[in-house]
């Protein structure tokens, strides 16, 4: 069932009353839908989330340095929900770079590293980037294990596979609100990663730090998944643009990119 909910507050509560009530009857979920305008303006509450040190990139800076410094023309990147995938695209469009490369995980948090598995599993030749945040990563924890299991079963260890969390301690698309990992010592990423079975582990809290740790990384342990945890401050440009391309168009694109691209299959 669907009900639309009234702006009168005695209207408003009858619709989630016939909601709850229809929800009870059919044993089912029910939408409340809420038209725009519906609720008055508030004040959002003050953030929680602790200041990175005055070095730490936004998440744009971060993003840029990787697609700039680190992503080659035969890479594929798999991006998480919201301000990240959104930001790739523009960055992508700044740096002259193709969209074709990369899939933007919209709508659907947490499920970045499980898809980026796949295609590292199934193209083996070809460098997969997952630019995770830490709320996903959170979210579908489980996903990191995979990537240790994995190890045994790719056909090279996994070895392609980089995932970089990017780690602002916040919910940022949606609000800003903390996440676990907001709390002092609560999650130690590249930890985590090594205990689930990453060959190698390591942490950035500057831009220009990312390149020096991925290549350190790779060189102590070529053989298996890089995890990279990038520290980040808190910030979103108030004027990000969102995709000019749909979801089936960007799908389309980026199969083609996977199944066409001569150099893997040489």
């Amino acid at each position: 069932d669907i009900v639309i909910m009234p702006n009168e507050a005695d209207e408003a509560k009858g619709a989630f009353d016939d909601a709850v009530a229809a929800a009870e009857r059919t044993s089912q979920p029910v939408a409340l839908l809420v038209p725009p305008k519906t609720f008055m303006p508030y004040k959002a509450a003050k953030k929680t989330v602790p200041a990175a040190p005055p070095q730490a990139p936004t998440r744009e800076e971060a993003i840029g340095a990787i697609l700039a410094d680190l992503v080659g023309p035969e890479d594929a990147v798999v991006s998480t929900t919201g301000f990240t995938s959104r930001e790739v695209y523009e960055l992508r469009a700044n740096l002259g770079q193709s969209h074709e490369q990369d899939f933007l995980c919209v709508g659907s948090m947490g499920h970045a590293l499980a898809i980026a598995q796949g295609i590292a599993t199934a193209q083996p030749d070809r460098t997969v980037w997952c630019l995770d945040g830490d709320g996903a990563s959170l979210m579908h924890l489980g996903n990191m294990a995979s990537s240790g299991a994995l190890m045994a079963s790719s056909p090279n260890g996994l070895s392609n596979l980089r995932h970089v969390v990017l780690n602002n301690r916040a919910h940022d698309s949606v609000g800003a609100q903390p996440t676990a990992a907001s709390f002092e010592g609560a999650v130690d990423f590249p930890a985590v990663a090594l205990a689930l079975g990453y060959a190698s582990a390591a942490s950035a809290s500057t831009a220009a730090d990312i390149r020096p740790a991925v290549e350190e990384a790779l060189a102590k342990a070529p053989n298996g998944p890089l995890f990279l945890c990038v520290d980040l401050k808190l910030g979103t440009r108030s004027d990000l643009g969102r995709p000019k391309t749909t979801t089936h168009e960007a799908k389309e694109a980026f199969m083609k990119f996977l199944n066409t691209d001569d150099k893997l299959k040489k």
